[in-house]
């Protein structure tokens, strides 16, 4: 098993700090979504459906899931 030098953990964990701003905001717009839903403002929910913010927030879950795995890969390869 190759031990990664200082360096390399740096630029992971710069990439895991990437992923977290990511999540923040995927977690800002959720909690918009839910506040208009909750507060009944149906056309905003609509509009936020139907303008594609679910598929993107989707996408973009997905694209987080690969990253934290090619860095889970790097640390600790099987």
């Amino acid at each position: 098993m190759k031990h990664l030098t200082n360096d390399e953990l740096l630029k992971q964990a710069e990439k895991l700090t990437e992923c977290a701003q990511q999540i923040k905001v995927l977690n800002r717009l959720a909690e918009n979504l839910e506040y208009s839903r909750v507060s009944g403002d149906q056309f905003a929910v609509n509009h936020q459906i139907q303008s594609g913010l679910l598929g993107d927030m989707g996408d973009s879950l997905q694209t987080l899931e690969e990253a934290i795995q090619e860095i889970s890969n790097t640390i600790c390869p099987d």
